[in-house]
């Protein structure tokens, strides 16, 4: 990799936890280090001597500090350059790139981190974290796939094994992945929501024997910025009795003397760990990984060492924040990371000198081009991941019928020759008689794919695909014997003479009779397999409709629709943050507005300014349009003067008239599939769910979730409502108005899968949601097909809210008999919103209120 103007090229190892470039600084070789010192760290950039660089400040490097390493990094904008000029791929800059420069000796070698996220500079103190948008810069491979030089922000990749074949030198493919370097294992983990490669160490096993290295089963993580695998105390010290190995306290390492190194050779021992997305999931696969993976040297430069010396990888943790898998596991692991689909997966190295580059392009979530034939879920081609798609159909269907057609016309023009000459046997022929030589009509047909593979990377070299205007073409050469295709025709000797023809009906003598009977089942055949096989509309383009209810529609603009959101507190901005950042993990294509009390702003005052952060966070991360606005309140009768009410500011969002339909989704669930398919519905002015715990006895509409038409005038209506004097009482306002105005006319909503609550799994009696006592329950089944879930579960808190121990005691989701499920889902769904609102937000759960509640006597009150 090349830093600066011109560039200084280094050796880099790469980061999956980092997302921009480090480089060793001049400093991090001092007079006191070894003349190769340099050499040895990859390299140095000395970035006085760039034109280009732009100093930023000096900041904590922050990556792996749960491990341990430390440090500080000078950060400044400059040129970077992928692969040598001249090379087989060549040279590829990019302009204004975030990176540093580095003088620990904690990250020795200079390091790529390929994680797509932005960085955000703020302030001049190293452990200043505010965000501050002014100084957010994107990821090196953000900045490719938005310079269109790879076709979406994933990576594959393997550290190499020196020890393999002939030094097997690291892969890495931006973009997708190499096939040919794995065996696919056809297993997707997601990402997590603290970290995003976790896995669980199921266990880990020598091979030919079955003795347990790991007592525990453990979650870990998988940084290749760091060389060693990370266990917990108890399975160190299983390795230690398994292997001989000990523990210098000193170094912190497990050094190995040559006896001990000769030994292990001679036992040559194999471990399979066994890797699930979690601690005890089903499916699982088995990484091998050889002694020689684990015999690694560590230099004298390293701290408490005095030379060089054999070591092995193994790192005690201190708790659960440390269990690693580092770059000694990748060194026979095959790692795919999808950003777009929040998706990756493990795979078996394969090691073959003979097998060529397989690249194959892993696409984005917006193109659909060939995302049956490349997925990240099945790497194996040889395996089909769902079917041939439509375009594929649609193409074998034209060419199918056309090729059939071509052949019935050319034996109808060769009849009527063959009758003709008989006719005119002596006479000289026409022009119509004209028939193009076979010799002619056979030949290459030329096609070009529009597959973007990823750009490879070996060691430090772009792969074996030459890259021209920054995208990498295939071009595939498809040989034909369909007649017609490529035709010469030579003109007449001499003048067309005019035949005298005796049949009068052209449709006979074009069509003949049997002919037409071949064309007639032709077109149904045709008309059949367009019906059952879904071919895209565009194929038939006078039939389309105007919103055709299909996502796969390419004509829909989603700027004329949006998910609407507003926040008039902490905790409720923190709920829609959450709600839009799943919206884009999930793929959503429409807008995304947040309406906040104009009293608020995106100045970031303070690293306690959390509304400030959140706004920034929402409008740069997840693209959410921003709309300060004073919003309307209304006041609960009954309560003290002055209580406000703030249920109605929903109703704002028939104020946003610059969209043409607009979806409003209370802020209190978890959205697991994202709902565009509601904005192509057919038109209605409102859209909505019926309250189905309240069937038959009350048809009652639900306010969880709104499809709506904006509408200035409907939204003064809305508001008259609100503020008039018989709706001025405790309670949510806001659904009483909308069953007022809309409880006969608003087109009704399936609460399957839309209307899903937490209490669900909670309750013993399901039929209101199912709709019939005597369908069966099935937690998982439910959980599956729901879109989202809403967090309605009295007497429990809000999941923002802890839970007082006494109420989890008596009320908790339990299992029926042996079967855990209910619980197991209703508890994940609850842990699950809690790690993603620490993950996003950074913030904690609120105090757990008093149970059983009382009231200012301290008497108990109804629960």
């Amino acid at each position: 990799m090349g830093f600066g103007t011109p560039p200084q090229y280094v050796r880099v190892l790469i980061s999956t936890t980092c997302p921009q470039p480090w480089a060793v600084d001049p400093l991090g070789c001092t007079a006191r280090d070894p003349a190769d010192c340099g050499s040895d760290r990859g390299g140095i950039f000395e970035k006085d001597n760039s034109s280009t660089w732009q100093g930023q400040g000096v900041y904590t490097l922050e990556q792996s500090l749960d491990l341990g390493y430390t440090g500080n990094g000078d950060f400044g904008l400059d040129t970077v350059t992928l692969g040598y000029p001249g090379s087989t791929s060549g040279a590829t800059a990019m302009e204004h790139q975030l990176l540093a420069t580095v003088a620990t000796t904690d990250f020795y070698v200079a390091t790529w981190g390929i994680v797509p996220r932005p960085t955000n500079l703020s302030g001049s103190d190293p452990q200043e974290t505010i965000f501050d948008p002014k100084r957010s810069y994107p990821s090196l491979l953000s900045t490719l796939k938005e310079q269109y030089k790879i076709p979406s922000l994933s990576f594959g990749y393997t550290a190499g094994a020196r020890y393999r074949l002939k030094r097997e030198p690291a892969s890495l493919t931006l973009g997708g992945y190499d096939a040919s370097r794995f065996v696919p294992s056809n297993i997707t983990f997601s990402f997590a929501s603290d970290r995003d490669l976790v896995v669980g160490i199921q266990s880990i096993l020598v091979d030919g024997t079955a003795r347990e290295l790991l007592p525990t089963s453990i979650l870990a993580s998988i940084d290749s910025t760091v060389p060693h695998i990370w266990l917990p105390l108890e399975a160190c010290r299983e390795f230690e009795r398994a292997f001989g190995i000990s523990w210098d306290p000193a170094s912190d390492l497990y050094l190995v003397n040559e006896t001990t190194h000769q030994a292990l050779l001679a036992q040559n021992a194999n471990l399979t760990f066994k890797i699930g997305s979690q601690r005890s999931s089903p499916d699982s696969i088995d990484i091998n990984l050889p002694y020689a993976s684990f015999d690694l040297q560590v230099l004298d430069t390293y701290p408490n060492i005095a030379s060089s010396t054999r070591y092995f990888p193994l790192r005690r943790a201190a708790n659960d924040t440390q269990y690693t898998l580092g770059r000694t596991f990748l060194q026979e692991a095959y790692l795919i990371a999808d950003y777009e689909r929040s998706t990756f997966s493990i795979n078996q190295c394969r090691f073959d000198e003979k097998a060529a580059a397989n690249i194959r392009p892993i696409f984005p979530t917006n193109d659909t081009i060939g995302t049956n034939e490349t997925t990240l879920t099945n790497p194996n081609p040889g395996k089909d991941a769902g079917g041939l798609s439509p375009g594929v159909i649609a193409a074998i269907v034209i060419a199918s019928v056309g090729f059939l057609t071509i052949l019935g016309i050319s034996g109808t023009v060769l009849r009527r020759r063959k009758r003709k000459d008989k006719e005119t046997k002596h006479s000289e022929p026409d022009e119509s008689s004209v028939i193009p030589n076979r010799a002619d009509m056979e030949g290459e047909q030329e096609l070009h794919s529009d597959e973007i593979p990823g750009p490879e990377l070996q060691g430090i070299s772009i792969g074996p695909l030459e890259m021209e205007g920054g995208v990498a073409a295939v071009e595939m050469h498809v040989q034909t014997s369909l007649p017609m295709l490529s035709c010469r025709y030579s003109p007449p000797p001499y003048p067309p003479k005019p035949i005298h023809r005796t049949t009068t009906s052209t449709s006979r003598a074009f069509f003949p009779r049997r002919s037409r009977y071949i064309y007639a089942a032709l077109a149904l055949l045709l008309l059949y397999l367009c019906m059952t096989s879904h071919l895209p509309i565009s194929l038939l383009p006078h039939r389309a409709p105007k919103h055709l209810p299909s996502l796969r529609h390419k004509n829909v603009d989603w700027t004329r629709y949006a998910y609407f959101q507003y926040a008039a507190s902490t905790a409720q901005l923190c709920n829609s943050v959450m709600l839009f950042e799943a919206l884009v993990r999930l793929g959503s294509k429409a807008d995304r507005v947040l309406v906040y009390p104009e009293t608020w702003d995106t100045q970031i005052a303070s690293l306690t300014d959390r509304d400030s952060q959140l706004l920034v966070k929402a409008r740069d991360w997840y693209h959410v349009k921003l709309v300060p606005l004073d919003i309307p309140v209304t006041y609960d009768k009954g309560q003290e003067e002055g209580a406000k009410n703030m249920t109605c500011t929903k109703f704002m969002a028939w104020k946003q008239t610059q969209y043409e339909r607009v979806l409003h989704l209370d802020a209190d669930i978890t959205v697991l599939k994202h709902l565009d398919e509601l904005f192509l519905l057919p038109s209605t002015p409102v859209a909505m769910m019926r309250a189905h715990w309240n069937l038959p006895a009350k048809r009652t509409l639900a306010s969880n979730l709104i499809l709506l038409q904006p509408s200035e005038e409907e939204y003064e209506r809305l508001m008259t409502a609100s503020r008039a004097e018989d709706t001025r009482q405790a309670g949510n306002i806001d659904v009483e108005i909308l069953n007022r105005f809309y409880a006969d006319s608003a087109m009704v909503l399936p609460h399957q899968p839309y209307g899903l609550l937490t209490r669900e799994f909670r309750t013993e009696d399901h039929a209101h949601y199912l709709g019939n006592p005597l369908h069966p329950w099935d937690p998982e089944r439910v959980f599956r097909d729901a879109s989202l879930v809403h967090f309605l579960d009295e007497p429990f808190p809000k999941p923002w809210v802890m839970w007082p121990h006494a109420l989890y005691g008596e009320m908790h989701a339990r299992c029926k008999g042996e079967d855990c499920r209910d619980k197991d889902v209703w508890a994940g769904l609850y842990d699950d919103f809690r790690k993603r609102r620490k993950g996003i937000c950074a913030l904690l759960s609120a105090p757990a209120p008093e149970w059983p509640p009382r009231n200012q006597t301290g008497q108990v009150t109804a629960t």
